[in-house]
């Protein structure tokens, strides 16, 4: 089985919501990528992200540590407003937040759809 090659997808939706699309494993060698998208989604602390994972079959370590960050960026601080929404979660990636104790930490819908209504409040 062929690895389907990393790309992001970055799309603004509406006022201040940026929607980044993951395609392919996530990991140390793809992180750089994703960090940037992510810093750019997140320059200020009322961003709204939503990341959508559909297209991601792998997360390692670098990548559950990203959208920690990203989340707390957004979400950790009095002075933030923002929201962080993970969608499209796939069985090794849900079981992954399970494991890390991160589940009903971060918001995590089941499609794009609900993710964007979910951030965009």
């Amino acid at each position: 089985m062929d690895a389907v090659p990393f790309q992001i997808e970055s799309e603004s939706v509406g006022e201040n919501l940026r929607v980044i699309g993951v395609h392919g494993e996530l990991d140390l060698g793809t992180a750089p990528e994703f960090e940037a998208a992510l810093n750019s989604a997140t320059t200020d602390p009322d961003s709204r992200v939503v990341v959508d994972m559909a297209g991601c079959g792998f997360v390692d370590s670098t990548g559950i540590a990203l959208i920690i960050n990203a989340w707390r960026k957004v979400e950790g601080t009095d002075d933030s407003s923002g929201r962080l929404v993970l969608c499209n979660v796939g069985e090794q990636v849900a079981r992954l937040f399970e494991v890390t104790g991160l589940t009903g930490q971060i918001d995590i819908a089941d499609d794009r759809d609900t993710a964007i209504g979910i951030a965009g409040n």
